[in-house]
């Protein structure tokens, strides 16, 4: 199924939004006292990276193709 150019860029900026999310909720659950593991600290940041990492590269395959 091919996207048209709207759907990706809205799709990005979900993503964008939701790594904000988890990277925001990583900070504060961290000055919590004991409410963030070391294994769901890492779990939740490698998910904030790949929302970052798979927006990134929706909107470097608009900029091939336009």
């Amino acid at each position: 199924m091919k996207f048209n150019q709207r759907q990706k860029d809205a799709f990005a900026k979900n993503l964008d939004n939701i790594g904000t999310t988890v990277f925001i909720a990583i900070i504060v659950a961290g000055f919590l006292d004991n409410k963030l593991t070391l294994f769901n600290g890492i779990a939740m940041a490698a998910f904030s990276l790949f929302c970052f990492g798979y927006a990134a590269v929706l909107r470097i395959e608009d900029d091939d193709n336009g």
